[in-house]
């Protein structure tokens, strides 16, 4: 078989795998920064969500935090499946802003969380 033919045969086995589907719905919640400072007290908290075809999520998503504020409120409406909160922990008015605190979302059933470091 010639260097073309391979090409062939390889793009043709490629192409009948067909696009991977999701395994479900999920969710994908990061922090940036993931870690406070007295000079930086806020962080930006993004959530992705997909269905189970893996289309972008709609609907309704529910934050909360063991600490500090999130400015946006706590119940936040997916924009071409994402949401983002800003959080905001100041040490000194807020006894939790001291170690980590957490952020859960929640959206149809599922949760994730992630853990934003203060000073």
């Amino acid at each position: 078989m010639g260097m073309r033919s391979f090409i062939v045969a390889f793009a043709l086995a490629l192409s009948a795998c067909g696009p991977q589907l999701p395994d479900g719905p999920g969710l994908s919640f990061g922090a940036t920064p993931s870690r406070l400072s007295a000079s930086q007290p806020t962080s930006e908290l993004k959530l992705v969500a997909w269905d189970q075809t893996g289309a972008p999520g709609v609907g309704t998503v529910l934050f909360s935090a063991s600490a500090g504020a999130l400015l946006e409120g706590t119940s936040l409406e997916l924009s071409q499946g994402t949401a983002t909160v800003t959080f905001r922990c100041i040490a000194g008015t807020d006894p939790g802003c001291s170690g980590a605190a957490e952020v859960e979302a929640q959206w149809r059933g599922l949760s994730q969380s992630v853990s934003v470091k203060m000073p």
